[in-house]
């Protein structure tokens, strides 16, 4: 599947979404969302499409509505990857930003990795272990940190697969490594506060999520 299908069919609920959903799987990470008076059925035919856009490029990331402004991800046929902003009524690109390499693999190629929003910053990981904070005003990069190397990753078969948790002044991510399971970064630096010391298990196909 390339990220241009799962755009599409984006484009024809996103007018029923009426609250933000600033990561993976909406606002608590738990797939539910606030709306309610939502209709029983679809009218005959489906429901209509408000816009289209193209251009997205390949990945199997969702997106993060927030404010407005639905943020992406994908990868070029130079097997780059971005970082887009798209006005929410209207579709109309407002940025589009160049992160880096991105997965090749013939199997999954393109990003893999949800956006996280939170405040004016925008996380997300590629399928390589690039992770990245940027602005959510113009795309640029804030900080990067190559959890693969830095940590001494150990990817399962298909490279990287989860979106990262933002919380308070916390980004959490699984870079798999021999003493870092887990890491938890600084959100405004990216510098490194804990891992899992001793405790080594390779990254997998999920996202981190805290239950308190």
């Amino acid at each position: 599947m390339k990220g241009m299908a799962a755009w599409l069919l984006l484009s024809c609920f996103a007018v029923a979404w009426a609250a933000d959903s600033p990561q993976f799987r909406g606002p608590e990470r738990d797939g539910r969302f606030p709306e309610t008076g939502l209709l029983k059925a679809w009218p005959e035919g489906g429901p209509a499409l408000v816009w289209k856009t193209a251009g997205l490029g390949q990945g199997y990331s969702s997106v993060a509505v927030v404010g407005g402004t639905i943020y992406a991800v994908g990868m070029d046929g130079n097997n780059q990857g971005y970082v887009q902003a798209f006005e929410e009524a209207t579709g109309k690109p407002k940025w589009k930003v160049m992160y880096g390499p991105d997965t090749q693999d013939a199997q999954a190629s393109g990003p893999r990795s949800a956006p996280t929003v939170d405040g004016n910053r925008i996380y997300f990981l590629s399928g390589l272990g690039l992770l990245t904070c940027a602005s959510t005003g113009d795309g640029r990069a804030v900080w990067q940190r190559d959890i693969f190397q830095d940590f001494q990753g150990q990817q399962v078969s298909w490279g990287y697969a989860e979106s990262v948790l933002v919380d308070g002044d916390r980004v959490y991510c699984t870079p798999g490594g021999p003493d870092a399971s887990v890491a938890a970064l600084d959100t405004k630096t990216g510098k490194t506060v804990w891992t899992t010391k001793g405790f080594s298990e390779p990254s997998a196909y999920c996202s981190p999520d805290l239950f308190r």
